[in-house]
């Protein structure tokens, strides 16, 4: 089964996520070593960071498996992607078109396979 429009909407909103991710951690990182230090951003930042790595565990590996030519595990890739979608959302701000093309291409790879 080739690579559809599914799994090219997944990867780009993917990789909207990781760069939300990485402009999320520049944020964490100046709050936290600019002065003043703001006591709720030095609480937030190791949640927010576990959290964050986690959504991006389940959405890469949703996508690594995504790409199987079996379209049972093609399927429970699309289905991790559309998790990914749906915790990523309120994770990382801005980039809400990133959580849009997964959640999107989530079901369009789902129909596909």
């Amino acid at each position: 089964m080739a690579k559809g429009l599914g799994f090219y909407m997944g990867a780009i909103g993917f990789a909207l996520g990781v760069l939300a991710f990485l402009l999320g951690l520049a944020h964490f990182t100046l709050m936290i070593l600019l002065p003043p230090m703001w006591p709720i951003e030095f609480l937030l930042f190791p949640a927010w960071l576990m959290l964050s790595v986690a959504v991006l565990a389940v959405g890469g590996i949703g996508l690594s498996i995504a790409k199987s030519q079996d379209p049972g595990r093609a399927r429970t890739g699309y289905a991790l992607l559309l998790i990914y979608s749906i915790i990523a959302f309120p994770i990382f701000w801005g980039f809400v078109i990133g959580s849009i093309l997964s959640f999107v291409g989530g079901i369009v790879g789902l129909i596909e396979s």
